[in-house]
């Protein structure tokens, strides 16, 4: 990654954590790594004693819990530890110009580098993160809300005179980002051309859901979606978020006029009280009441009456079988 520095290039927000605790730092330099949810990997640079990289987010922060710091040495480095040290920082007042300057920073953490080829550091960007400290695995406290970045990250030399092998030491950074176990949903309606715009009740997971055609975050999983409405059919249906995508759910919302579906032979002829029916594939619509529905085969017939409802859906199946069972 080319190491770029340029103030006017970079907008970011002077955060209030810079105004707090705040503490002076000199960087000439700085590699710039933005990472977010089109980053999956992260970004890779290489650093020595002295220096520094500075991390900017993307703009959607919405399926990140985390940024994750994945420190590599070289196998030199051992003989060495306890020369170098992490420093991470927020609350920068102002980026790096090509030249050495002070920058206002917060300090977020500062230790030394650890006596182990990899080191692992995280910082949570949303309060509420589930990011544990474990054996291999350091969480920084402080949660960086996306507003406070950039974050600055530098390797320093814990003594004036770390030693030309030390200072001569690559240290290979990756920053990547975090996702939370979230994707996110977004209903979208379809509404008959003769009855647009009527009042529906959505509910996922049995939950009212208020403005449901706005984007929201759910957890990634299979869900249940069920719309109610006075003016058109109830729906059940089921979908699938994925962690860090977002899905857009349609559902074509039908009127309460009755419906009929015919499941009969080819040659069938099928009668609706006593009026034949020329187009007996997809679904009928019907009035609510009650109707005789005959089915002709040949010379065999059956009639049977229905009371139909709104709302309501109903299959007709006509089938001639035959039975053939063994007998001691």
């Amino acid at each position: 990654m080319k190491r770029i520095v340029a103030a006017a290039v970079f907008l970011f927000t002077l955060s209030a954590l810079s105004l707090a605790g705040a503490e002076s730092v000199r960087i000439a330099a700085a590699d710039i790594i933005e990472v977010g949810a089109e980053k999956p990997g992260g970004a890779v640079v290489n650093l020595s004693a002295g220096d520094s990289a500075i991390v900017l987010l993307e703009k959607d922060t919405r399926f990140l819990s985390g940024i994750e710091f994945e420190i590599t040495a070289p196998s030199s480095w051992i003989s060495h530890h306890g020369t170098l040290a992490a420093a991470f920082y927020c609350g920068l007042d102002k980026m790096p110009s090509g030249y050495a300057s002070d920058i206002q920073v917060k300090e977020l953490r500062y230790e030394p580098l650890p006596n182990k080829i990899q080191s692992v550091y995280q910082i949570p960007i949303k309060h509420g993160a589930a990011l544990k400290t474990n054996p291999y695995v350091s969480v920084i406290r402080d949660t960086v809300l996306p507003d406070d970045f950039p974050v600055l990250f530098r390797i320093v030399p814990v003594n004036a005179a770390p030693g030309k092998e030390v200072e001569s030491m690559e240290f290979r950074l990756n920053v990547k980002p975090l996702f939370s176990d979230e994707g996110a949903v977004q209903i979208h309606f379809r509404y008959p051309e003769h009855l647009p715009g009527r009042p529906v009740a959505v509910l996922i997971d049995g939950k009212v859901i208020e403005n449901p055609q706005m984007e929201r975050l759910i957890k990634e999983g299979e869900h249940q979606l069920t719309v109610l409405s006075a003016d058109y059919r109830n729906q059940n249906r089921r979908f699938v978020a994925e962690r860090g995508k977002s899905l857009s759910v349609t559902l074509a919302l039908q009127d309460l006029t009755p419906q009929m579906i015919f499941e009969a032979p080819a040659n069938a002829r099928i009668f609706l009280d006593e009026k034949l029916i020329h187009n007996t594939y997809g679904a009928l619509a019907v009035e609510a009441g009650k109707h005789d529905i005959k089915i002709q085969v040949s010379d065999y017939s059956i009639i049977r009456s229905i009371n139909v409802q709104k709302g309501k859906t109903y299959r007709i199946s006509f089938t001639v079988d035959m039975a053939i069972s063994e007998h001691e």
